[in-house]
């Protein structure tokens, strides 16, 4: 279980920092919450300042004092590894940092706030005078914080074909499995047919597509890999997190009053001196200090300050890191604008789709709070959501006579289109044609949800070759909509 604090402003007839510690003891739910001993994550504007109310009485910073006890961390916002932590509110003498975000040693994502940075643009907005901070999620080290639906679908696995180094004598026998299989179910299920245009169009696409899979299965060598399958981190940057979540998980079995086992706790000491060496090979300024395994509270107090650097030298090199992705793909992108428009549109198209699964919505009806968890009645109340949460329009048009004249211009039907233009799009498709077209189509992509990659299509022989021209013909002469990419949308 995972309690979650936040922290409002305090009021301004109060400007005393929050005793939220004291908030949550005095909570009835409390001895509840000891009982359960959650791990916990607190943020929200303390209205704190460490360095600027340094001089005042402890109960100013009861708050930060306790959580530095108790070994939270803190996930600070750094602009770079030798400067302090980033300002949050900006006055007219100076900055200050009024901010936090905090998690409890063990928190079972270690690098759930890997990145945590305050965003200037947000500054000038009406609803705050406070930059605000926000974190990139690594959701792929929170799989015990998922529910059970969710993390059985993270669970479940893809199957990707690895095209890369096929040989001709490959591809030949993956289009004669092909071939062999399409040839049998037309033997069997329809041994009497004379046309493939009399055929359901449906039918004969999952024919189609199920005799593709199945000889790319047989031929073709695949690998098996996870749904949260991502592009991997430079080898010093998986280092770095490495060595975080080590460092958290000794503070978490040397704090927690969960049961642990000694012999971990021993290996896992045993191992802190080659996990400093190879933080020292990653800083170059970063000399080892001298420690000691006791007493217990100064060796805590050590490792405390060790995941401290640690945490805010990954912030800063996360950044990095999406620094030089943007600017590597944006010089990439303008080279293939200037040399290989293909490439350029290539580029453009190769976006990862991403979405949030929602699996329990809570909603107001009749002034009722009510949870759904039917699939179909948490997309109504999306939809509805979405629909209302926008404002109208403030200005409103009944006709486009009332629109601005570069809009009139625009928005005008043109009186007469000349058929040339189309005559040669609505026309038959050619086996030739459409064989130069799929030959220069880019690798390792698909059209639309068949998962039939291009390189599968152009290994493939005559009846295959035949068998697609036709359906080609029947979908855009006819326009006739497969089932299955009726469900399809862009997300």
């Amino acid at each position: 279980m995972i309690l979650v604090l936040l922290l409002p402003a305090p009021s301004p007839s109060n400007l005393r920092p929050h005793d939220g510690v004291g908030l949550l003891l005095r909570h009835p739910l409390h001895k509840h919450v000891q009982k359960i001993n959650p791990w916990q994550v607190i943020l929200g504007d303390f209205n704190a300042n460490e360095i600027s109310h340094s001089h005042l009485p402890q109960h100013h910073l009861k708050i930060l004092r306790s959580l530095y006890s108790r070994y939270f961390t803190d996930h600070q916002s750094h602009i770079s590894s030798i400067s302090g932590p980033s300002s949050t509110f900006y006055h007219q003498n100076g900055s200050s940092r009024l901010d936090y975000i905090w998690s409890s040693p063990g928190f079972p994502a270690p690098s759930l706030f890997s990145h945590v940075e305050s965003c200037p643009k947000l500054n000038d907005n009406q609803f705050t005078d406070h930059r605000v901070l926000f974190t990139a999620f690594d959701f792929s080290s929170c799989f015990a914080t998922l529910a059970k639906a969710r993390l059985k679908q993270k669970s479940e696995q893809r199957t990707i074909f690895l095209y890369k180094n096929l040989t001709e004598d490959t591809w030949a026998t993956f289009s004669n499995e092909v071939n062999l299989r399409l040839e049998l179910y037309l033997t069997t299920h329809h041994p009497s047919i004379s046309s493939l245009s009399v055929l359901s169009l449906d039918k004969l696409w999952h024919a189609l597509k199920r005799s593709i899979l199945g000889g790319a299965i047989d031929s073709l060598p695949f690998q098996h890999v996870s749904n949260t399958h991502h592009h991997k981190y430079s080898p010093e940057l998986t280092m770095l997190i490495a060595i975080n979540k080590f460092l958290d998980r000794l503070l978490f079995k040397l704090t927690t009053s969960r049961t642990n086992r000694p012999a971990q706790i021993s290996q896992m000491i045993n191992s802190l001196p080659t996990q400093l060496i190879l933080l020292k090979s990653l800083l170059a300024d970063y000399t080892i200090p001298i420690y000691s395994t006791t007493p217990l509270s100064a060796f805590v107090k050590f490792l405390h300050s060790q995941k401290a650097l640690v945490s805010a030298y990954l912030s800063t090199q996360f950044h990095q890191h999406c620094v030089d992705s943007i600017e590597y793909y944006t010089a990439l992108r303008d080279e293939h604008f200037s040399t290989s428009p293909g490439s350029f549109i290539s580029l453009a198209l190769l976006v990862e789709h991403r979405s949030i699964v929602l699996d329990r919505v809570l909603v107001v009806i009749d002034f009722k709070p009510t949870l759904l968890t039917d699939s179909s009645d948490i997309k109504q109340a999306a939809i509805k959501h979405f629909q209302s949460v926008v404002t109208p329009p403030l200005v409103q048009h009944s006709s486009t006579d009332e629109f601005p004249p570069r809009w009139q211009r625009a928005y005008t039907p043109i009186s007469d289109i000349d058929s040339s233009l189309y005559n040669s799009v609505m026309s038959s498709i050619l086996e030739e044609e459409w064989k130069n077209t799929i030959q220069s189509m880019p690798n390792n992509k698909a059209s639309g949800p068949s998962k039939i990659s291009y390189e599968i299509k152009v290994a493939c022989l005559n009846l295959f070759k035949i068998l697609r021209l036709v359906l080609s013909k029947f979908y855009y002469r006819f326009i006739i909509v497969l089932a299955e990419f009726r469900q399809f949308r862009h997300l």
